[in-house]
């Protein structure tokens, strides 16, 4: 990682990426408690993911870090090309961090689960591995081609992957087409690109159902579609053309429609975030661009700074917390020498707290834990990039 430290940005500026941090943070914030209950037998529904079809809150946390992507893209990146930068140059720059973003989730995969004593163990999927393909190809994207074509890029993978996965039967499933855990063309599709390491779900599997990974290759091609749509609202925050109250009425009516749309396609294509249905791209998309235009209203519009700190100091620097949040998880919490939240579980239900909530409010006493370090940095203006 490189330590960067920016003294110089204008007022205007600060303000704009004030809204975006905030919104990253609230992502971040969302992700550290859903990941870190006080026991996983005891958890409110709305903070658990959907078991298949439908969605629940929880599920919209990574598309929205995914959106984020997008939208930071068009911040790195537009101001250099428009300058004349070669893309060659910022081309080298993408692929190396998206290396980088790839590495450091193989690093905590191995210090979460410790060294592999074979290719077969080790899980190339993850949360940070998605984040890394999809930065890379989105970030090209955004490079070599024109917003039209971007669209139509964009339109392509929704329509496609829904085209595939509605129309094509699923291999050893006697000609159908099958829309179930372990046995869908994309879990088909992933056994193949990636016959060696380890897929997340691989026990207690259903009756000709395969192993397979909710990040899996095949279903990464509409995540790029949610990518480009944050490329989109980039395009629009940085559009020096529009005023802020302008901005925020297209981006509020933007996801309201985008809300719809996905709705309806669920009614053919279920919304479904383990095979990332184009629905769900829709559906989630359309969320995070009404929750955003909510923060850049608060925040750019209004003035509400001090209120969104919390979520500011998260989205600083918010790929760090993440993993420092596992770390910590890892090393203190659960199955550490501690075990905290064992003991907080068994102090709160003593009190009278049900299981439910006392699980809850250890999942927020942890992000409170990870607020210390998220400001320390904050404060010092220490911004982590990979």
């Amino acid at each position: 990682m490189t330590n960067t430290i920016s003294q110089n940005t204008s007022l205007q500026n600060a303000e704009r990426l004030t809204s975006l941090d905030a919104f990253r943070g609230l992502t971040i914030m969302a992700m550290i408690l859903v990941n870190n209950p006080g026991t996983w037998s005891a958890v409110y529904p709305p903070l658990l993911h959907a078991n298949w079809n439908g969605w629940t809150p929880t599920d919209l946390i990574f598309p929205f870090f995914l959106f984020m992507v997008g939208v930071s893209i068009v911040f790195s990146l537009q101001k250099r090309l428009a300058s004349g930068a070669s893309k060659l140059n910022l081309s080298r720059k993408v692929c190396l961090r998206a290396v980088n973003i790839f590495l450091l989730g193989m690093f905590l995969f191995f210090f979460l689960h410790g060294l592999p004593n074979g290719i077969d163990q080790v899980r190339f999927c993850g949360v940070l591995s998605r984040i890394a393909v999809v930065f890379l190809i989105c970030g090209l994207i955004f490079i070599y081609t024109r917003p039209r074509l971007q669209v139509l890029l964009c339109m392509l993978f929704l329509v496609g992957y829904c085209f595939c996965m509605m129309t094509i039967p699923t291999p050893g499933s006697g000609g159908k087409v099958m829309l179930e855990p372990g046995n869908n063309l994309a879990a088909y599709i992933d056994s193949k690109v990636m016959p060696f390491g380890q897929f997340y779900h691989r026990n207690n599997l259903a009756e000709n159902s395969m192993p397979w990974d909710p990040e899996g290759p095949f279903s990464t091609v509409p995540a790029l579609a949610t990518c480009l749509i944050g490329i989109f609202v980039g395009l629009l925050l940085r559009n020096p053309q529009k005023s802020q109250e302008r901005k925020v009425v297209i981006l509020f009516f933007s996801g309201f429609l985008l809300l719809i749309g996905g709705y309806l396609w669920g009614l053919g294509f279920p919304i479904n975030k383990p095979i990332w249905s184009s629905s769900y791209v829709l559906l989630s998309a359309g969320f995070a661009c009404m929750f955003l235009a909510a923060c850049v209203y608060f925040i750019d519009v209004l003035g509400y700074k001090r209120i969104m700190y919390p979520a500011t100091v998260f989205g600083a620097n918010a790929i760090t917390m993440y993993c420092l949040s596992c770390i910590l998880a890892c090393l203190v919490f659960y199955g550490g020498s501690l075990n905290l939240n064992v003991e907080a579980m068994a102090i709160l239900t003593n009190a009278g707290c049900s299981a439910e909530l006392a699980s809850m409010c250890y999942g927020l006493f942890f992000v409170a834990v990870n607020f210390i370090p998220a400001w320390l940095l904050y404060y010092f203006k220490i911004f982590l990039r990979v």
